[in-house]
């Protein structure tokens, strides 16, 4: 959860996905592991030898190359001084999480599941080339590699982007060649590539035509997610398309009140015309407000307007009836969205019934979302964290400091993804959890050992959760806390009964136990002090020969150093 909301941009990966999924089909997100060389420049003036000497121990450290690009010594009052411009190269390597335009997927058509088994599917994407050479791709071979729009098809671009203005193509001319975008297709393909006769899957990466990376890929790294699920189809249905028929025709039968409006508003006639007698039809063809049209005969007999019946009455019966249908088909009424004051009189059992009918559908696509997207993406994470992050990270879980060392983690871990749906509306949730904590206290007063402090602390806990209120830690106490034994320790001094004989003797036993831990782990604190005092020794080492390198190579005598 921290590497997908905290390192990416969790919500709107979220939303963008689902968008996608309710409008066009499917909703495709992709993860990925990437090592990047993140280059910063840091400036200081006015530090001694030793000041310069302790910021460049600070700034080193793993994966950290420390190099001062310029340096500069001037004079003062109590010695020299250095200005020093200081540059770190840091290799990151993070989780990448980023949604797919649906037109940019390549799969097959009879594609039946986005998971493990399918043999082809290909990602386009669009990429800098400075982007693409802190990936580690050469880069003689990027900055040949074609800028995309030079030729590429880009009706699908002006789909997208033309309702704002031109295409990422047209915007694709940077002053700058390393901020040029390149057009990158990365495939996951099925195939035997070595020979002997068992098909692996592979990631191919392609652009301009050139192969930029082919190396054996174990798992397909991306998950699709379409709302209404069709047997054996990948891609399914939307709810986009169940309205779409409707939303035409409605259309149609809109534009046809419309132009009836008008005809009616602005309506034909019939005009006589012979000779010098009959309706000037210069005038009867002007029209304007209270405008004037003359004739020689009798007006009722040279003009007569062609009367056009309005039919705007009998269209809104079919555009209700086809609105009806299109509710029907998607779920989505005016009662749910609560926009019907009309039906506020309604009981409330009666109003509840129809509401969670139509949640019914949403929640179906809610856990069909949950089954076919979030669990393949968190699974995906946590994989790509096992097999690639080497080092601890210190990361906050409910304000708490923990530290999360994957290489300690057992190579077939468990990991279960629960999905929390079909457990009610969260009204109900609320008053359930209510009752359940209310018949607790009644168990701990009637002093029942069915429940504790920790099961009353978890209820208390939840109930929290369910309100929004994220961190309960900022109403309750765990008790499973060191602190909270503590505390509860000294609210019970000065009460303590009568402790049995047998009692006594089994609690010297524990005390024995805990001084022989205790013993166990002085002796650990002491191998651990001495490996500390060993790995001080080197780096004092370290710094002896920093101190002789920067004296030879500045001819200055350096304190600290061998010569």
């Amino acid at each position: 959860r921290h590497v997908f909301f905290k390192d990416n941009n969790g919500f709107q990966i979220l939303h963008d996905q689902i968008k996608d999924g309710l409008l066009q089909k499917m909703g495709v997100v992709r993860w990925r592991w990437e090592e990047r060389k993140v280059t910063r420049e840091h400036r200081y003036d006015g530090l001694s030898l030793d000041e310069a000497t302790v910021v460049i121990e600070q700034l080193a450290g793993p994966k950290k190359e420390v190099e001062v690009v310029e340096q500069e010594e001037v004079e003062s009052a109590v010695g020299p001084l250095h200005n020093l411009k200081i540059r770190v190269t840091e290799e990151q390597g993070r989780v990448v999480v980023e949604n797919i335009e649906p037109e940019n997927v390549r799969i097959r058509q009879d594609l039946r599941e986005m998971n493990d088994e399918c043999r082809y599917v290909g990602f386009v994407t669009r990429e800098t080339r400075s982007a693409l050479i802190e990936r580690g791709f050469d880069r003689d071979v990027v900055m040949t590699l074609p800028k995309f729009g030079d030729d590429d098809d880009l009706d699908e671009e002006e789909t997208r982007w033309g309702d704002i203005g031109g295409t990422n193509g047209e915007l694709n001319d940077a002053v700058d060649p390393l901020s040029e975008e390149v057009e990158v297709i990365e495939q996951f393909v099925v195939c035997d590539r070595d020979g002997d006769g068992v098909a692996e899957r592979r990631l191919v990466i392609v652009s301009g035509g050139k192969l930029l990376y082919d190396e054996r890929h174990d798992s397909l790294d991306a998950c699709l997610f379409t709302p209404i699920r069709v047997p054996h189809r990948a891609v399914g249905r939307c709810p986009a398309d169940q309205a779409y028929e409707i939303q035409r025709i409605q259309t149609a039968l809109l534009r046809g009140v419309l132009d009836n409006m008008y005809a009616v508003n602005n309506g034909r006639v019939v005009a006589r015309v012979h000779g010098k007698e009959g309706v000037n039809l210069d005038d009867l063809l002007t029209v304007r407000p209270n405008s004037v049209v003359r004739t020689k005969g009798t007006p009722s007999q040279d003009v007569m307007p062609l009367q056009t019946p309005w039919i705007g009455d009998k269209a809104k019966v079919i555009i209700d009836h086809m609105k009806t249908v299109r509710e029907e088909r998607t779920g989505v009424t005016n009662y749910t969205l609560g926009l019907d004051g009309d039906q506020l009189h309604d009981t409330a059992t009666g109003f509840q019934g129809l509401t969670e009918r139509s949640d019914e559908r949403i929640e179906l696509i809610a856990r069909v979302y949950a089954e076919t997207a979030l669990k393949p993406i968190f699974y995906g994470i946590i994989n790509l964290v096992a097999r690639h992050q080497d080092t601890p990270r210190q990361i906050r879980i409910n304000g708490q400091p923990i530290e999360i060392d994957p290489t300690q983690w057992a190579e077939a871990y468990s990991v279960t993804c629960n999905v929390g749906l079909g457990t009610g509306r969260k009204d109900k949730q609320i008053a359930a959890l209510s009752a359940v904590i209310q018949k607790q206290e009644a168990l701990m007063q009637a002093g029942s050992p069915l429940v504790d402090m920790e099961l009353y602390h978890n209820a208390l806990s939840m109930l929290a959760r369910k309100t929004d209120l994220y961190d309960p830690g900022l109403f309750f106490h765990d008790p499973s806390t060191p602190e909270f034994q503590q505390r509860l320790a000294m609210m019970q001094q000065g009460k303590q009964p009568q402790i049995d004989p047998l009692v006594q003797a089994e609690m010297i036993k524990a005390q024995s136990k805990e001084k022989e831990a205790a013993a166990r782990m002085q002796l650990d604190s002491q191998k651990a002090q001495h490996e500390q005092a060993m790995k001080e020794a080197d780096r004092q080492l370290e710094h002896l020969e920093t101190m002789t390198e920067m004296e030879l190579k500045y001819g200055r005598d350096v304190p600290g150093s061998a010569v």
